[in-house]
């Protein structure tokens, strides 16, 4: 049995422990927040399943198996409709009731014609900056979908399961450096393991790794240049969306979403408005301005919205993808009994689903580490 230490309970951290305490090892998380679930989590405030921007999840990809996987109840979702998206300046992506349309929005969508601007809202939807093909096709199949629990319902699943088996997950430790067999808290105690799972996002990975590698010559990992977004959640007791469950502005990288409007689950009655702005571009100079312009876009779409909060959180700046100059693999470190899980390990998955898969990567490879 090997001893493995998991940093960080996101989905990446939780899904790893549960794959390396499957092949048999003694897993520990700890985690510094007091939370887990790392960014896949979701808040119920007044009535609402409030999470942090618009999550959507892939109906048949590693996230949505795994739980399933894990409990006889039934993930309750239902999918984004593309005849219930507008694309602001061009309409319905593929509107009801006019033949034509339908066809040529159909015909565009199937041959991803990024010149075409439905083509590009769907593109945004599916991937928030990166080009992820299975989000894309399962957008326009209508197999991507929101859950009526919230992502602290699948977050709450992994860990059930997890506390099922007598996994720890340690919250509110801070680990401040690491060694091959060592982790030092910031209390000051040591904990002695034979595997690391780092699973704690790329910034604080690349500086556990740089220390780890500088005393053997290894190269740590490369400098990124991360995707960022700023979003709005906001719980209302009115429908300024309607029966819209989207509004696009792929030009400017914004869309609101009525999430009530997809799955009804979420929250009581009324609405619950996630928006968000990604990247970058010339009109924002800075993560508050683009979350201000962020406002202005739900105040200009959303008419009205401002009068009937229950209850509201925004962010100006949150990662949405690592973006490593290069693809880096989840046993890049794997001389010092070192493993990597994350959204931004190398695998044909991306967001959530990616978290998942680097993590049961990790979790059945640990015996390979300790011969």
């Amino acid at each position: 049995m090997v001893r493995v230490l998991v940093i960080g309970a996101g989905l990446a951290g939780l899904s790893a422990a549960l794959a390396a305490t499957a092949a048999g090892h003694h897993v520990v998380i700890i985690e510094k927040s007091k939370r887990i679930g790392g960014r896949g989590t979701s808040q119920h405030i007044d009535g609402f399943a409030i999470g942090y921007g618009p999550h959507l999840i892939l109906n048949k990809g590693p996230l949505m198996k795994l739980a399933t996987k894990l409990s006889k109840v039934k993930v309750a979702k239902l999918p984004l409709r593309l005849h219930r998206i507008e694309s602001v300046g061009n309409g319905i992506i593929r509107p009801k009731g006019n033949p034509q349309k339908v066809v040529e929005s159909k015909k565009a969508l199937k041959s991803k014609d990024t010149t075409n601007p439905h083509v590009k809202s769907a593109q945004f939807i599916s991937g928030w900056g990166i080009d992820s093909e299975s989000r894309y096709q399962a957008l326009t199949k209508g197999n991507l979908s929101c859950v009526g629990e919230g992502w602290s319902g699948l977050v709450g699943r992994l860990a059930m399961a997890l506390d099922e088996v007598g996994v720890l997950i340690d919250s509110s430790l801070e680990v401040t450096s690491i060694e091959q067999g060592k982790v030092q808290l910031k209390d000051g105690r040591t904990i002695e393991t034979d595997v690391i799972i780092l699973a704690c996002g790329y910034s604080k990975t690349r500086t556990f790794v740089s220390e780890l590698t500088s005393k053997s010559g290894q190269n740590g990992l490369p400098e990124n240049d991360p995707i960022t977004a700023s979003i709005v959640d906001v719980s209302l007791d009115s429908k300024p969306l309607q029966q819209l469950q989207a509004i696009v502005d792929a030009e400017n990288n914004m869309a609101i979403f009525d999430m009530k409007n997809i799955h009804p689950a979420v929250g009581i009655s009324g609405s619950l408005l996630s928006a968000i702005a990604t990247g970058g571009n010339d009109q924002f100079k800075s993560p508050q301005q683009r979350l201000d312009g962020l406002y202005a876009f739900l105040d200009d779409r959303a008419s009205g919205w401002r009068n009937h909060i229950i209850s509201e959180r925004g962010q100006s700046k949150i990662t949405l993808h690592a973006n490593p100059d290069s693809p880096i693999q989840f046993d890049t470190f794997s001389n010092h009994n070192v493993l990597l899980a994350g959204d931004w390990i190398d695998n044909e998955y991306s967001l959530s689903d990616a978290a998942v898969e680097s993590g049961r990567q990790c979790g059945r490879h640990v015996s390979d580490l300790i011969g």
